[in-house]
């Protein structure tokens, strides 16, 4: 295995403080079905008070009625709930106590029954993915959409580590679960004639979870390639991966897909269901007992965490005191309202605490517990003393270019004029410096580190839908 240094980025000194043995099993009551987490336009299949067995589409694309979202569950929908533009964020669905939620109408039959089964039959293996609802795992580079059927990509990423804030990694995310890690990525090699790439921290210690002389014998040793990425975050974005090893282009199209969502589709294959059950990990130094938990897909935020919050103030109430984020602190959601739910690709829970007061004399202190890039904060050499809170310590500004984009930046690109051409929306000049090798969480260090308090990741998003609008 080779390994790639990445010298520039950062690491926020968030961090897990629980116990990595062994997850903590919560029941649920709801879930939520994010149509924020797949890049199409849906069309809706279920109202408001439809009955939902598991395994049921809720929706699929409007270009390809054979792809779409499955339900995690049997029960009855809730809600279905829309934000601006009649955009769909979520369709909530309430258990139904009474029936058995592992049977499924999925398949009738796991591919253990397909005895014939050839995995060089890219069609029929492409279609009971999109049958058993795992083909939305699966995106696109450029633009970061959900490929369609008959695409075939020239490679294929498999992204089996996480640098992000707070997160335990992909290999104690996945402890236990390594044969359908195997076969995932057994059947991820059929839909390719080209290279699977298996990205992972050199620290991480696969050999007990996965055989690679099998993989190798099966895929072929000219068509794997092992990789391990060390240092700062985003050295585990899958962005990163794709521009050291194969760099994407107009012409040239890979897919990705996380590690962990990739053992959903080898058990899939191997039951004939998709699983309903997701692992997290409870991340930041405010939870009351720090803990790694599994649950049901879509489950509700505010139930899962209200036994691990913090003890209340008696001057504040504790929900409002803290915010509660589903996804990493760089890149994900306040877990409230429509948006109560644990995103599909968020193996995190964070906490944050409300930043809304002023601070007597603020800079004037030697601010022991804020951190900064520039080192003008001595909270950067005293980690244990930070407060995370969401304050942006200032209002939103013009792009100050005082070398901040460049010091977290580790791809080829010149982040400082890639994000004047997103702030004016000159989606030629961002193609021209990269912007179809990102996709919208990779502009999340930029933005922390932005002195303007732009959110780059939004703007990128609307370059690449100008962008492919012109281009494909």
């Amino acid at each position: 295995m080779r390994t790639i240094a990445i010298k520039k980025g950062l690491d926020l000194p968030y961090l897990f403080k629980g116990n990595k043995q062994s997850f903590v099993s919560i029941d649920s009551s709801s879930v939520s079905i994010s149509g924020y987490d797949y890049p199409f336009k849906p069309n809706l299949l279920v109202e408001e008070g439809s009955t939902v067995r598991r395994g049921d589409f809720l929706f699929t694309t409007k270009d390809d009625e054979r792809i779409g979202v499955t339900s995690p569950v049997t029960g009855k929908v809730s809600g279905i709930h829309r934000g601006e533009r009649r955009a769909l964020i979520a369709v909530s669905i309430e258990l139904d106590s009474s029936v058995d939620q592992s049977s499924s109408t999925s398949l009738s039959n796991s591919a253990s029954s397909f005895p014939n089964l050839n995995y060089s039959n890219r069609k029929e293996i492409s279609n009971i993915l999109a049958k058993l609802g795992a083909w939305v795992y699966l995106r696109t580079r450029p633009f970061a959409l959900v490929p369609k059927l008959d695409e075939e990509p020239a490679h294929i990423f498999i992204n089996a580590m996480d640098t992000r804030p707070g997160s335990i990694g992909m290999k104690s995310l996945l402890s236990g679960r390594g044969k359908y890690l195997q076969k995932g990525i057994h059947i991820l090699s059929s839909l390719t004639q080209g290279k699977i790439y298996f990205c992972q921290d050199p620290k991480e210690n696969w050999e007990d979870e996965l055989h690679f002389d099998s993989i190798k014998q099966n895929i072929g040793e000219v068509r794997w390639e092992r990789v391990g990425f060390s240092g700062k975050h985003p050295s585990g974005l899958t962005s990163t991966h794709i521009h050291f090893l194969n760099p994407v282009s107009l012409k040239k199209t890979v897919w990705t897909i996380p590690a962990d969502l990739l053992a959903d589709i080898g058990e899939a294959w191997m039951t004939g269901v998709l699983p309903n059950q997701t692992r997290f990990s409870l991340s930041g130094p405010f939870w009351k007992n720090p803990s790694l938990l599994q649950t049901t897909i879509g489950s509700s935020v505010s139930k899962l965490v209200r036994d691990y919050l913090p003890s209340s103030d008696s001057r504040v109430d504790r929900d409002s005191h803290y915010r509660i984020v589903s996804g990493s602190i760089l890149h994900g959601w306040e877990a409230k309202g429509a948006w109560d739910f644990l995103g599909r690709f968020h193996n995190q829970i964070s906490i944050l605490k409300d930043g809304n007061k002023r601070e007597f004399l603020d800079w004037l202190l030697p601010a022991f517990k804020k951190y900064s890039i520039t080192r003008t904060a001595f909270g950067r050499w005293f980690p244990k003393m930070i407060d995370w809170n969401t304050s942006q310590n200032g209002s939103p500004r013009a792009i100050v270019p005082i070398g901040n984009y460049e010091r977290v930046m580790p791809l080829d690109i010149l982040p400082t004029q890639l994000l004047r051409a997103l702030v004016t929306e000159d989606w030629e000049e961002a193609v021209e410096l990269g912007a179809l090798e990102l996709e919208e969480e990779d502009m999340s260090l930029l933005t922390y580190v932005c002195p303007g308090k732009k959110d780059y990741g939004k703007m990128l998003k609307e370059v690449l839908k100008i962008a492919r609008k012109e281009l494909v």
